[in-house]
């Protein structure tokens, strides 16, 4: 659900994040929050995480609306060495398709 991405950018910054960036697929952009102080980066493929991942402090994974873009998005999130949060929706990827380096894989 799009407002889930919202929801989760604004704990976020409810909890102390200093700096919020939100990296979702272009047809989820618009849901990304109301709060100003959330960075919205409309994402195409996995490839563009790259540089988002080397500045973060750590990273929520939630459902992807779009599951092949999502599981590759989630492998190269996986494969990073970032604290993640993983919200139930998103255990479904590590269900039949657990990234290398994640337990069960």
């Amino acid at each position: 659900m799009p407002g889930a991405i919202r929801l989760a950018a604004e704990a976020a910054l409810r909890s102390g994040a200093g700096l919020v960036e939100v990296a979702t697929h272009c047809d989820s952009a618009p849901a990304c929050s109301r709060a100003a102080e959330v960075i919205c980066r409309p994402v195409e493929g996995a490839a563009e995480l790259d540089a988002l991942l080397e500045l973060a402090d750590g990273v929520v994974v939630g459902r992807p609306r779009h599951v092949r873009v999502g599981r590759a998005m989630w492998r190269r999130v996986a494969g990073s060495t970032l604290p993640l949060v993983v919200d139930a929706d998103a255990l479904n990827l590590l269900r039949n398709r657990p990234p290398r380096g994640v337990a069960g894989s």
